[in-house]
């Protein structure tokens, strides 16, 4: 996977979303970078809701 192409995809195929890319994480992000997935999770929801 390259994550620079998904972040240019997933908004473009998907309407209203938003990618971004969380460094030095491996498959697991919401596992090695929890308070900071949960931000920008939070973030989304708020701005969208």
């Amino acid at each position: 996977m390259h994550p620079q192409r998904q972040v240019e995809r997933v908004p473009r195929l998907v309407p209203g979303a938003r990618a971004e890319i969380v460094s030095s994480t491996g498959h697991g992000p919401q596992i090695d970078h929890a308070d900071e997935v949960n931000r920008r999770m939070l973030d989304f929801m708020a701005a969208v809701g």
